[in-house]
């Protein structure tokens, strides 16, 4: 019921477990959040609403970091299966009591996504 590293990968169990659930629900949020932000921009120059811009950029990231380390990086198997599954376990594992940065956590770019979900502040509706 601990967390811990397990072949130098993060590993969410029960405690862990929900942390990742907490993961899905922050990065909707976050979504949530920079269209509401891209929406009080005016349009783009292209006809698409900045929202969808701003849904589109994000995926864009997130797909590219999940190709980058998600297959070779310290990340549990299930974070390996699809970029949601990534993204919730990188925030388990940043969220977890016993995370550090350096050679042993997460790699700096991703930690720096997961830093981006948790801390953007959301727009006052």
């Amino acid at each position: 019921d601990e967390d811990n590293l397990v072949d130098g990968r993060w590993q969410a169990p029960a405690k862990g477990m929900i942390r990742h659930e907490m993961g899905h629900h922050v990065e909707g949020i976050y979504r949530q959040a920079i269209e509401d932000i891209a929406s009080a921009k005016p349009e783009s120059m292209f006809g698409l609403s900045n929202a969808v811009e701003a849904r589109q950029e994000y995926a864009r990231e997130r797909g590219r970091l999940f190709r980058q380390y998600a297959k070779k990086d310290r990340i549990s198997r299930y974070g390996k299966t699809k970029e949601v599954e990534f993204v919730a376990e990188s925030i388990a594992a940043y969220a977890s009591p016993l995370y550090e940065p350096g050679p042993d956590g997460l790699p700096t770019e991703v930690e720096e996504f997961v830093k981006k979900i948790l801390y953007t502040e959301a727009p006052n509706k």
